[in-house]
């Protein structure tokens, strides 16, 4: 059978995709990836290095602090919004004062709310497992069948 491009890139799409658990993931590795290059570029005072890759940082955190829903989002997510602006704040201090203690401590933040994200997808991915795994049950009735999970 010929594969159409249409297909083809349907497939290849299908592999690509990540779930939102995994993009979320992924943009804090982005994060803390680019906080180490501006550290490395703040010991070696490569100002460029440093100011761009805190720039890449801020713009990831605030796409996420953006992405929040306050209106529905309860006082989890006030309290994240809080975090972002903090760590935002922070860094943008680093960057003008050479503040490699400010680094340490937005690395700590970004990693304690990256190992939480990975604690729920996981929590996700159990329950989402156990659901699948339910047996459905068929009970007879008066006048045929009816099934019940």
């Amino acid at each position: 059978m010929v594969q159409t491009g249409h297909h083809s890139y349907r497939q290849h799409v299908g592999h690509t995709l990540m779930s939102k658990d995994q993009l979320l993931i992924k943009l804090f590795e982005g994060a803390l990836n680019f906080l180490r290059i501006a550290r490395r570029g703040m010991e070696e005072k490569n100002i460029r290095a440093k100011g761009e890759n805190i720039s890449k940082l801020i713009n990831i955190i605030t796409e996420l602090d953006c992405a929040l829903d306050m209106e529905s989002g309860g006082e989890i997510t006030r309290n994240l919004s809080t975090l972002y602006q903090h760590i935002i704040f922070s860094m943008v201090n680093a960057n003008v004062k050479d503040d490699l203690n400010a680094l340490d401590e937005v690395e700590h933040i970004l990693m304690n709310i990256k190992e939480g994200f990975q604690a729920a997808a996981k929590i996700n991915r159990e329950n989402k497992q156990s659901s699948q795994n339910i047996e459905p049950q068929v009970a007879e009735h008066k006048g045929g069948m009816s099934l019940a999970i």
